[in-house]
């Protein structure tokens, strides 16, 4: 398991076009440094596995994006398992909640006197942005829904969206907590 917030800074790196290096010699470079860093000055065990776990990848395949596809299997989805999943959603009806998040937050924020983000799924929109950023053919939506689980009887509740790709849950929108 490795920590997102450092995956996200790899998944940048591993993207960037704005440099003069190729996408594979910025990473090299990057996970080069960070371990030397992490080996002479100390850091958190976490960041330094999670760079140590890159750099055998990116040796093994060469490749950035590859790279950063191998390290999103390694990712905790917020303890959600296939057990939890209620039902495949089409990628446009994800998008039509999107848009139907919009007009009720400005309706609302119109009515009521609101301040609710008027962007699709308010306050966890970064993570669908992201979504949508990763989201390639032949990914998959689906509906959780954490009631579901007899494991989770004494746990919050939560439920969302997340998305599949060759049978891995990647990214995880939690819609709801109680």
């Amino acid at each position: 398991m490795i920590s997102r917030p450092v995956y996200e800074l790899l998944h940048t790196i591993a993207h960037r076009n704005f440099s003069p290096l190729t996408p594979e010699q910025d990473l090299d470079v990057f996970l080069k440094n960070e371990i030397y860093e992490y080996e002479t000055k100390g850091a958190d065990p976490l960041v330094f596995y999670t760079m140590l776990l890159a750099r055998k990848i990116f040796n093994d395949c060469n490749s950035a994006k590859d790279t950063i596809e191998r390290l999103a299997n390694s990712l905790e989805p917020h303890g959600i398992d296939w057990t939890m999943l209620v039902h495949e959603v089409p990628y446009y009806r994800m998008q039509e909640m999107a848009d139907q998040y919009v007009e009720s937050a400005e309706r609302m924020n119109k009515n009521l006197g609101l301040r609710i983000p008027a962007v699709p799924f308010g306050h966890m929109n970064s993570v669908w942005e992201w979504m949508m950023r990763e989201y390639q053919e032949g990914d998959k939506f689906f509906s959780y829904n954490t009631r579901d689980n007899d494991r989770a009887m004494h746990k919050a509740i939560t439920s969302g969206y997340c998305m599949v790709r060759r049978n891995k849950i990647m990214i995880v929108l939690t819609t709801m907590r109680s």
